[in-house]
């Protein structure tokens, strides 16, 4: 929904010794969904509001992951927390934290290739399945699904 934002952030931190464009993944299953409904979105926007606050960072967004259209439907406050696309926003990304949406392995290399970073950020059912798995020895999340393996940090 490029054309509802005035500006996107520039997205040069990470090569350029400037701010960072930090971007936080969420997965919208329909156009007029809450923040509020799940656990991981809110921890997305307390973590967007945290980084807010760092004088490094130069802006947070919230980047959707799903097939979902961003529209002026959604029920919050897109100047506080801008929410676009991937294709919107992959030529500006700093550091994409993936928290509440997985991108793909095409759009992993994308970023890859734009030095930007990629950060792994588990919680909730996630990070107890990866625990379990550990402790006990058990295949990570099944054989089936795709887990990003090409992050830069945890």
């Amino acid at each position: 929904m490029s054309s509802g934002f005035k500006h996107l952030p520039r997205g040069n931190g990470v090569n350029g010794n400037e701010e960072v464009a930090n971007w936080h993944t969420i997965g919208l299953f329909h156009e007029a969904e809450t923040l509020w409904n799940n656990g991981i979105k809110q921890n997305a926007v307390f973590l967007a509001e945290a980084l807010k606050n760092c004088p490094t960072v130069e802006s947070v967004v919230l980047l959707n992951t799903t097939h979902v259209a961003n529209t002026n439907q959604l029920p919050w406050d897109l100047e506080r927390w801008l929410t676009v696309t991937f294709d919107d926003a992959k030529d500006k990304v700093d550091v994409l934290i993936e928290l509440g949406g997985q991108i793909d392995a095409n759009a992993t290399a994308y970023l890859k290739e734009r030095c930007a970073r990629l950060i792994s950020y588990c919680c909730g059912f996630e990070y107890v399945q990866a625990m379990a798995s550990i402790l006990f020895k058990r295949p990570t999340f099944g054989d089936n699904l795709f887990v990003n393996q090409r992050y830069d940090d945890i």
